[in-house]
Formats: C-alpha cells, structure tokens, sequence
C-alpha cells in the first residue's frame, strides 16, 4: 500500500504545477486527472473512475473540498473501475489530493488512520516544499513510475539549460492543453509564460516552443490557406501573421493530428 500525498495551500501557491511535475513522469495515458470541486458528485458518481484503467498508475484529485476519510478505501484496497454496461476491475494507483485554496493543514484530519494513510505538504511552508521530492527512495514516499515519461531534454539542450526545457513541457502541456489546432495570440502565450514560469527572451521563448512541438510530436504552425494570414518563413521556423480589423498581430497554431 502507497500512501497518498495531500497538497494544500492558497491560490497561486505551486501545488498544481508540482503535480504537473509529478504526472509528467508518468506516460500521459496512465494518469487520471478527477475534477474535485462538486462534492456530491463525487460521492455519488458510480463511474467516476471511468477514464482509468488497467495500466493507470496515478489519480489525482484537483480542488477537493471533501473531507479525508472519503479516500480511506482508495488507499488501503484500491479503486473499483466502472463501466456502463461492463464488467468492473480494480486497480491500486498512487493518489494525489490537491485541496482547493480555503482548506488549511489544521483544518484535515489528522487521526491515526488518516496519518497511516496520507503524506501532507502544505504549499505555504516553503522549506516543507523545498524537500518535496516523491521519487527519492530514501524518503520511500513512492517508487519510480514503471514506465517514466521519455523526456530526454539533452536531445535538444546541454545539462545547464536541461531543468529550463522540462519546466517549459510542464507550462506548455497546460496552457495548451486546451489550444490546439486553434489560433492562439502569441503575445498572450508569451505573457502567459512570463507570469507563471519567468523571464525568457521572445526569441529564444519561440524556439523552445518549436522544441517542445518536436518532443511531443505536434507540428507548428502548418500552413494552411485561410484568408487574412501571412506566412514568413525565417531560417527553420515558420510564423503566422494575421491582418483583420485594421491590424496586424502574430498568431501560434499548434496541429495535433
């Protein structure tokens, strides 16, 4: 039996984007992302699990405002899949519960049951997140995903920018999760990086992001004959110039086949 790791903290706090780290070493297709904000339907959807299965390896619940003891039997026999009109199945994945921003760390359970079960880490105590680290088999939290992510950032950076890359996949996979084969403002895409991640030049932030296209197999900015749109082509990267009401302004389309 895995205990499970409880994140808390407020808004803005990190918690979400460490498990965004935490997924991304999972193949996407084994974990399971549960929308924790409507208690009730949590409590009574029978098919609730219906994304998992046999090979799932990782639940998280985001925005849970559902009181611990829900989770006990998650923990301790594992999770029934179940399908309409199919057979159900078990299976035993890691759990990882994000507390929307109201709940505190003294507002959770803190019983011997509840201790045996879950790790806490309050996202307001910076030195408890410094050491956060879920792979470390000295601290024994988890073991390594069966099958790690393949993030290989030395196919396209040296050691020292390596950290960059695999902090910029965890950004992108979000932002665009629900962008693609849509026109996205780059300015907005750039801005939206700046606040979340850091600073990063506009040019070197653009080859990045072709990068990222390349690992996750996406093609950017195909060309594609609509009206209003410019392409200009600049070395080995192609960029999309949209001209309507009047103006002018630089648009990402990134292609998912």
């Amino acid at each position: 039996m895995y205990k499970g790791l409880v994140f808390v903290g407020p808004a803005e706090s990190g918690k979400t984007r460490k498990a965004r780290e935490i997924a991304a070493r999972y193949p996407e297709k084994n974990v399971t992302w549960i929308d924790g904000r409507n208690a009730k339907g949590l409590i009574r959807d029978y098919f609730k699990f219906r994304d998992c299965h046999t090979e799932t390896e990782l639940v998280i619940f985001d925005d849970v405002r559902i009181s611990l003891d829900f989770f006990y039997n998650f923990i301790s026999i594992g999770i029934t899949v179940e399908y309409p009109g199919r057979p159900s199945f078990t299976v035993t994945p890691k759990i990882l519960i994000i507390y929307d921003e109201q709940t505190q760390l003294v507002q959770l359970d803190k019983s011997p049951s509840t201790i045996r079960r879950f790790d806490f880490v309050d996202f307001s105590n910076a030195d408890m997140v410094n050491v956060l680290d879920v792979f470390n088999p000295f601290k024994s939290l988890w073991p390594a995903p069966k099958a790690a992510n393949p993030i290989n950032p030395l196919q396209f950076y040296p050691p020292t920018w390596a950290p960059v890359f695999i902090e910029f996949c965890v950004w992108a996979d979000e932002y665009f999760r629900e962008k693609m084969n849509q026109r996205v403002l780059r300015c907005s895409a750039y801005s939206n990086y700046r606040e979340q991640v850091g600073e990063m030049s506009a040019t070197r932030w653009f080859k990045v992001l072709s990068d990222w296209c390349t690992y996750r197999k996406f093609i950017l900015n195909p060309r594609r004959e609509e009206p209003g749109l410019t392409y200009q082509r600049k070395g080995d990267q192609t960029r999309i110039i949209e001209r309507a009401c009047g103006g002018v302004a630089e648009i990402i389309y990134i292609e998912k086949l």
